[in-house]
Parts: C-alpha cells; sequence; structure tokens
C-alpha cells in the first residue's frame, strides 16, 4: 500500500523540475532477498570488534576499521584474509588518535582522524602526504564529483549549525552545508543532527534520518530531489534518545542506507529484540565497557529491508538470524562479525543474493 502526499517540486539552479516526495507503508512481499557467505577471517588471539567503516578498493579489497582497533585500519582481500594495517597510532603524520573517515580514492586510500587532521596511503599502505579536512567526523563519507567530499556529521557553529551535511573541496575547505529544512534543537534528541548515506550516482546521494524511518535523495548542488517516509508500527520517530541503561528499552534506529547494482534501496534497522526484557539485560552495558557480539544479541536485532527506491514499496526482509552484525560495503557486499569456532568474533563477508536474479 501506497500513501501518496502532493507532491513538492523543487526547482534547482539548472532550472529543472526535480522529485517528489512519497509515503510508503508495509505491503505483501514480493520476492526474497537472501545474505549468503562469501568470506570468512581467520580466529586471532584479539577479537577484532564490529566493523565501524568499512570501504572497498578498486581491486575489491576491504578497507576496515573496527571499535577495538581504532587507531588504525586493516587491509584484507576480498576473502578477508589479512593483506596489512594502515597508519598506526601517535600523533604524527600518518599516525590516529581514532579512525573518524575512511574512502578510497584511485589505487590509494585516505584515512581521516576525529581531530581533523588527515592521510593518504598508496596501494603498499605506505603514507603518502597529509590532507587537512577542517572538520571532525565519525561514520561513512562519500567521494562525489570532481573530488568532492560529502560528510555527514553536524558542526557546532553558528551559521552552520543544524545542517547535517557538509560538502568539502580537494583542498578540505566546506563548499557548502545542508541537509535539513528544521534547524532546530532539541536537547533531548541529539539524534536528530546526524545521517547516513550512501551513494547514488557520482553527484547524487541518498539520506537515511537515524531518529525516524525517513530516507531522502539529495543532489551535491544541495538539493532535495526525493523524501521517502516509511510507516512502520515498530519505528515511531525517536522523542528522546537512549540513555544506555538497562531500565530502558534500545530504540529502533536507522543504521545505515545502501543502493544496490539493480536500483533497490537497502536499508539496515536495528531495533530491541521482541522477547526483550530489562531484566534479562543485566549489566550489558556498564560505562567504558566494551559489549560482546553475544551481548549485543541479548538485547537487539538487526534487520534488512529491501525497498523499490521511487515508491518505497517493501519488496523484502532480511532477518538476521543471531550470528552477525552487518555493516554495507559497496553493490551486494555487506560485511559484519560471527562467533568463531573458538568462541572468538571473526569478520565475515556476505553477498546480497536475490533468487530471481542470482543462481
Amino acid at each position: 500500500m501506497i500513501c501518496s502526499q502532493p507532491l513538492r517540486r523543487i526547482i534547482a539552479p539548472l532550472g529543472v523540475a526535480l522529485s517528489a516526495a512519497a509515503c510508503a507503508t508495509e505491503a505483501p512481499l514480493q520476492s526474497s532477498f537472501a545474505l549468503v557467505e562469501t568470506g570468512r577471517g581467520v580466529e586471532e588471539s584479539a577479537d577484532p570488534g564490529r566493523p565501524l567503516i568499512v570501504r572497498s578498493g578498486p581491486r575489491g579489497q576491504l578497507y576496515v576499521a573496527t571499535q577495538r582497533l581504532s587507531n588504525l585500519v586493516q587491509a584484507l582481500d576480498s576473502s578477508v584474509r589479512f593483506i596489512r594495517t594502515i597508519g598506526r597510532p601517535g600523533p604524527g603524520p600518518g599516525e590516529f588518535g581514532s579512525v573518524g573517515m575512511l574512502y578510497p580514492k584511485g589505487d590509494s586510500v585516505v584515512v581521516g582522524d576525529t581531530r581533523g587532521d588527515a592521510a593518504v596511503f598508496g596501494p603498499d599502505g605506505g603514507f603518502v602526504r597529509s590532507l587537512r579536512i577542517h572538520i571532525r567526523t565519525i561514520g561513512q563519507v562519500l567521494n562525489l564529483r570532481g573530488d568532492s567530499v560529502l560528510v555527514p556529521t553536524p558542526v557546532m557553529s553558528k551559521e552552520r549549525f543544524g545542517l547535517p551535511l557538509q560538502l568539502l573541496g580537494p583542498d578540505g575547505d566546506t563548499v557548502r552545508s545542508f541537509g535539513s529544512a528544521d534547524r532546530s534543537f532539541d536537547g533531548r534528541v541529539l539524534s536528530r543532527l546526524y545521517r547516513h548515506v550512501a551513494p547514488a550516482t557520482d553527484s547524487t546521494f541518498w539520506v537515511g534520518r537515524v531518529d525516524q524511518y525517513v530516507v531522502e535523495r539529495w543532489h551535491m548542488n544541495g538539493t532535495l530531489l526525493q523524501t521517502l517516509t516509511m510507516k512502520r508500527p515498530w519505528f515511531p520517530p525517536l522523542v528522546k534518545d537512549w540513555d544506555g541503561t538497562n531500565a530502558e528499552r534500545f530504540p529502533t534506529m536507522l543504521k545505515q542506507v545502501h543502493q544496490d547494482h539493480d536500483g533497490h534501496l537497502l536499508v539496515m534497522l536495528e531495533r530491541a529484540r521482541p522477547d526483550w526484557s530489562a531484566s534479562e539485560r543485566g549489566g550489558h552495558l556498564e560505562s567504558g565497557k566494551l559489549v560482546s557480539l553475544l551481548d549485543r544479541l541479548a538485547y537487539e536485532e538487526q534487520i534488512i529491508e529491501v525497498l523499490d527506491a521511487k515508491s518505497g514499496t517493501l519488496i523484502s526482509t532480511i532477518n538476521n538470524q543471531g550470528s552477525f552484525l552487518l555493516n554495507f560495503v559497496d553493490d551486494d557486499r555487506v560485511i559484519g562479525i560471527t562467533q568463531g569456532a573458538e568462541g572468538r568474533e571473526v569478520l565475515v563477508v556476505y553477498r546480497v543474493s536475490h533468487p530471481t536474479i542470482n543462481h
């Protein structure tokens, strides 16, 4: 079922009439998607931790910054076999306190520190040169046309506060800030300031809101092209950020968006398990302690909804079966962690399979 809203015509600077808003509710599924494992890492003495930022290189290799190894990047081949580490702890060139962004650039990879510094590393993982990004960020960034970089992060300045998207030029300076018509501030819901992004073309991209099930398509010139608002009874808009205590139910949040090679829109959502209860959570989230895979799976689950990118109609749902925590990589690859034979967490790569086109 699709509930239409009045179409909003937005006139871009080029004078082209662009886009529409749509509202979609759950509909009967038309086909079934699934995750097929294609590679798995080797269990090591130290758990790798949850992948925080994952990007792919030009030859299918993976660059991964994980929760526990936050001051360096692992380069892995397409089968998740370790190749090398990139960077090292420290304040100097090619060193990081904590990885804030990560993106490939040709045969090289750019790694940004949460302090606002960045460095270019060559195909062999060696340090090439330093960059100034002039902005602090944590999460996914996008390469766009003309060596521009899109950074989804709020900026705490009077001029740009409440604008969640920052477009940077090749020199690292901010070209424009945009992404929201409502710049009001509510200290109870800081998550309203954050977004997840994914490429659509070399100049357009998808933007998912964290606090509600809304996905937008934007142009790098700052024009809103499309809005999809999904209606799910289990995903009401957040009115208060989760406080991280055992007494409060884990809220549903949008975690990632992705467009596959067939143009489907994949949305990753995280929510409390249906059988959640405060008593069962015990002390899983003690302040300052990392949460293990099994602890997380005790109270939350991830699902992927496959949507029609034009209407928002639900095509299929991929359920997390309790053995992995997922991050989109590229095209049809997903990376996460699973429990290995020795009880340690290992990285695993999946392919999103559509039974009507993948055999």
